[in-house]
Order: structure tokens, then C-alpha cells, then sequence
């Protein structure tokens, strides 16, 4: 695995909200606000 740089690790630690976007059927894009952060233990 590649180790994150201070700059990834800090977007990625730093309380930001992401978006997912995915395809409706009839392929409008859906998208949502999500919270998202590291879980793991930063290399």
C-alpha cells in the first residue's frame, strides 16, 4: 500500500464532507452528502 501524503492525510483526517454520486435507472446522477474519515491507522 502507498503511505498518504501530510496533505491527503490531512483532507482525509480533517472532518470534511464527501459526495457520492451514483446513476438512477434511467441514468440520472444521484447524489448525496456524506461524512468520511480514516478508520484505520495512517502510514
Amino acid at each position: 500500500m502507498a503511505a498518504l501524503t501530510d496533505e491527503a492525510r490531512s483532507v482525509i483526517t480533517g472532518g470534511h464532507l464527501g459526495h457520492l454520486v451514483t446513476l438512477n435507472p434511467d441514468g440520472s446522477p444521484q447524489a448525496s452528502v456524506v461524512w468520511w474519515g480514516w478508520t484505520g491507522t495512517p502510514s
